[in-house]
């Protein structure tokens, strides 16, 4: 006799239908959750994380299992050949050999670390006390062919003494996403957007983007002193002192030849600390020229100081203000600069007839030396660097405030998009330590800004923020 199937009964139904509600997100999400590889390496192999392939071309390869030879006095450098910088100086003395991991970055740990609480500016910690290659260790590492970073857990070292040719590592690993950040940020992070244009200090005067939602780098082209306007344009000066407008698409829109100092037989005689207008039409410049002096009835040229020249999109001359610099553009047009070797910042008229002080307090009046004069979008503050630290104020010269109270010079700042924050350059005496930061105006907070390896960037000259 056959059997029938069971009927199914409503209440049947409606337990089914819950349960796969209730355990279907669990399902996906499991499967969704990256799985651990296994990989055992023999001294001088490679893994590429991507497929877990083992060669022994370092250059096909993520991760190196090594050793380190006994030293006795200075040492080993460990240099990584994709950023070209110093990543590990040995300097202890040892009497055997260490088994050593050689990826981009690596930091390890006893127990497994907080991945919450870590930016990818931490993968870089593994020092010449705590080698950290042992069974049980925990490492994250960032890999040479994919710049990803990956949780790695040792299962095995096989480590014979005398004999390193011989060593094995086990280990399992899976890929891992951590904040961006500089090291030692975690839990400081602010809500920063956009993207930052400028020119690179060690990229060989490149001009870059960097993306502060993801840490991408872009490189533009090669210039000085890059500025961008409201509707994406960007202006730069080349190395024969010509200037270019290029488009938001990356095409050249504009180009003539640049203004020049005035008797600079030694030095870069070209513009400087271009910035273009919000609407694209005018650029500030700063080139040193003389103003004319009459003396016994007779007029002669001055010393040559720097002064703001303003130029069309032809470049036509349009204004010459004398003893000027750090020029900036207000929203509606006008332009906001500072006193060369005097007090205070000035500030035009629309038709750039005339510049003036701005009359404010006393206290900015008394301000001298004041550089890198940044406008808030809204027009209504300023930012700029005075004895080496920041400070902001109104428009109209009330409400001076110091922003930041460090034990580093900060200069060029600018303005987030929507006003909330401010980008500069940070920088010590300590050679390759200068960085760029970015400060919340309401309390002065500050974090680093990074490249999505973690590594801090080193801006020259003018910022901006789009």
């Amino acid at each position: 006799m056959a059997l029938s199937p069971p009927r199914s009964t409503p209440l049947t139904v409606l337990v089914t239908v819950l349960l796969t509600f209730l355990l279907l997100p669990a399902i996906c999400c499991h499967a969704q959750a990256p799985k651990a590889r296994s990989i055992t390496l023999r001294i001088g192999e490679a893994v590429r994380f991507a497929d877990g392939k083992v060669t022994r071309k370092r250059s096909e390869g993520d991760l190196t299992f090594r050793y380190l030879l006994p030293q006795t006095g200075n040492g080993q450098n460990e240099v990584n050949p994709v950023t070209r910088r110093l990543e590990y100086r040995s300097s202890v003395r040892t009497t055997e050999c260490l088994p050593l991991i050689a990826a981009q970055k690596s930091a390890s740990f006893k127990t497994p670390p907080d991945l919450s609480r870590m930016t990818v500016g931490d993968v870089n910690r593994w020092t010449e006390t705590e080698y950290g290659v042992a069974t049980g260790r925990y490492l994250l590492v960032r890999g040479y062919t994919d710049n990803r970073d990956y949780l790695l857990r040792v299962t095995r070292l096989y480590k014979p003494l005398n004999d390193p040719e011989s060593w094995r590592i086990s280990f399992t690993y899976k890929p891992v996403k951590l904040a961006l950040g500089a090291a030692g940020a975690a839990g400081k992070s602010l809500p920063v957007k956009g993207t930052l244009t400028y020119q690179e200090w060690m990229g060989s005067k490149k001009v870059l983007d960097l993306n502060l939602g993801t840490g991408q780098v872009k490189v533009r082209f090669d210039g000085f002193a890059p500025s961008c306007s409201r509707s994406g344009e960007t202006v730069y000066v080349d190395r024969a002192n010509r200037v270019f407008i290029i488009g938001p698409d990356g095409r050249e829109r504009a180009s003539f030849a640049g203004p020049r100092s005035e008797d600079r037989k030694y030095t870069w005689d070209g513009a400087q600390d271009a910035v273009i207008s919000p609407d694209g039409q005018r650029i500030a410049f700063v080139v040193d020229r003389s103003k004319m002096i009459t003396a016994g009835g007779r007029s002669m040229p001055g010393v040559a100081r720097a002064s703001v020249v303003v130029l069309d999109r032809n470049g036509t001359e349009l204004a010459l203000f004398h003893e000027k610099k750090y020029p900036a553009w207000t929203p509606e047009g006008r332009l906001v600069a500072a006193e060369y070797g005097g007090s205070g910042i000035c500030l035009s008229d629309q038709k750039l007839s005339r510049l003036e002080p701005i009359p404010g307090t006393p206290e900015l009046q008394r301000l001298k030396s004041v550089s890198g004069i940044s406008v808030s979008p809204d027009g209504k503050r300023l930012a700029f660097s005075y004895s080496a630290r920041l400070w902001v104020v109104n428009l109209d010269g009330t409400k001076l405030r110091q922003l930041t109270r460090g034990d580093r010079e900060e200069s060029t700042p600018v303005w987030s998009p929507d006003g909330q924050f401010i980008a500069m350059r940070s920088e010590t005496s300590m050679l390759g330590n200068d960085r760029l930061d970015i400060v919340r105006v309401a309390d002065g907070k500050t974090i680093t800004a990074v490249d999505a390896q973690g590594n801090s960037r080193t801006p020259v000259g003018r910022i901006s923020w789009r």
